[in-house]
């Protein structure tokens, strides 16, 4: 990586050396070439349009196998090349189905921003992981619901807007044609959103949104300074310029600390959620403490608190991963895995009433996650256990014995039945009880009261 970085600065730089600084003229007019253009789309139609037809099945055949590429292929592996001819590769049409039936169920509102990788375990037909429905739209429109994505997309959409009519009123020059380079790559930061979900990916999101406000804020024409005077708008003036720098460092850097913080949390609760089972004193230590580290840096997200129970029930320490289980499940109701762990912290203390009120709760979250419906077949195992059955035996026949069972209370070793009078009347002597074998269906004998 460091010898192909280091080539394509060499490149860029020769390039720049041997390039003529030109600027872009504001309008090119060249009939011949537009109608050339528009020759060829006609053409290529047509071809596309004739291909399709002496296929199987004809045009309708044609769009029904290219629907069937679309929707019904299955995806392919990311580490694999095949996936650059799979157009559902990643399950993206999938994810888009997903996130129709979330808006659907909230038109308006939504289910909360950054809400998706908690509601798509309830809407998924296959058990596979998802941050995002792989468009921004559609993300937005199950997250944020109409409110959520016009004021989203909306933001975007007037920024962009403005940055492409700051070009357009810029005069000829050096400036426009840098203007309108970085007002196109910012362009195609916002389309690139409808394939992907770039808020995602602030090392991308955050120079797009730089190179739209930057071409958005440029010192506008002299003519429209006279405009602006004319109609009374004055410069704010230097204060206020000020004070406006101010507040937009202190923007960015709390935007920098809401990704780090949280980014350095996740690194550290996936080394403690990486303990063994088998690790030695020190290294469960080292794992406690960034599982506490990560619970910290990131209140909002039960990562830490989860991470910080996994590593006490490897411990042992089942008191303790109680308490994080609980905080995971108060941070976020709504994560399914703070539910598994609570009920596995359950099952290490034998708590039948917890583990089943535990794991109902997380397959109702996620209803296709293997993880989760081992546990909701063991919360059903364990209220009706084999044991419990009257005619459970073992071999040799023995009762079986359940695991989760209370003991029965022993009775009390200060009171004794007194041995009864076996003297036969007249007869003077004492009879020797019978030893043979006991009908196991003959009423019982009366027993004399208890003796105080």
């Amino acid at each position: 990586m460091l010898a192909g970085l280091i080539a394509l600065l060499a490149i860029g730089w020769a390039l720049l050396l041997i390039e003529r600084r030109e600027t872009a003229p504001r309008r090119v007019p060249n009939p011949l070439g537009r109608r050339v253009a528009m020759v060829t789309a006609a053409v290529a139609a047509v071809v596309v349009i004739v291909l399709a037809a002496q296929s199987d099945g004809g045009v309708r055949g044609a769009l029904e196998r290219l629907r069937d590429d679309v929707i019904d292929d299955p995806p392919a592996q990311l580490a694999e090349p095949d996936r650059f001819g799979t157009p559902n590769a990643d399950r993206r049409w999938d994810l888009w189905q997903e996130a129709a039936g979330m808006f659907s169920d909230k038109p308006v509102e939504g289910f909360g921003m950054g809400s998706f990788p908690n509601e798509h375990l309830r809407y998924r037909d296959a058990p596979f992981p998802a941050e995002s429905a792989r468009s921004q739209p559609m993300t937005l429109l199950a997250e944020g619901g109409v409110i959520g994505t016009l004021l989203g997309s909306g933001a975007v959409l007037l920024l962009m807007i403005a940055a492409i009519l700051r070009v357009r009123a810029l005069p000829d020059g050096r400036e426009r044609t840098v203007a309108a380079g970085m007002a196109a790559g910012g362009t195609a930061w916002v389309f690139a959103g409808a394939w992907q979900t770039t808020l995602l990916s602030p090392g991308v999101t955050i120079p797009a949104l730089l190179m739209l406000g930057t071409v958005a804020a440029l010192a506008p024409d002299p003519s429209l300074l006279r405009r602006r005077r004319a109609l009374g708008l004055t410069d704010p003036g230097e204060p206020a310029r000020v004070v406006a720098l101010l507040a937009g460092v202190l923007a960015l850097a709390a935007l920098a600390l809401s990704i780090a913080l949280p980014a350095r949390a996740e690194l550290k609760a996936r080394a403690a959620l990486s303990l063994p089972a088998d690790a030695t004193a020190d290294r469960q230590q080292a794992a406690a403490l960034d599982a506490a580290v990560a619970s910290s840096l990131d209140p909002l997200s039960a990562r830490g608190p989860i991470a910080e129970a996994s590593v006490a029930i490897k411990r042992g320490r089942f008191a303790q991963a109680r308490q994080f289980a609980l905080d995971a499940v108060d941070r976020t109701p709504e994560n399914a895995a703070a539910w598994v762990v609570l009920a596995e912290v359950a099952r290490a203390q034998a708590d039948r009433a917890g583990f089943t009120l535990a794991s109902e709760r997380a397959l109702a979250l996620d209803p296709r996650g293997p993880q989760v419906e081992e546990l909701a077949a063991a919360a059903a195992a364990f209220e009706a256990p084999p044991a419990g059955s009257p005619t459970a035996t073992g071999t040799p026949l023995t009762p079986q014995q359940d695991p989760l069972a209370i003991p029965e209370t022993q009775p009390d070793a200060g009171q004794s039945i007194p041995p009864q009078d076996t003297t036969t009347p007249g007869a003077g002597t004492t009879t020797t009880p019978d030893t043979g074998a006991a009908d196991e269906f003959a009423e019982p004998d009366a027993v004399a009261p208890l003796q105080p």
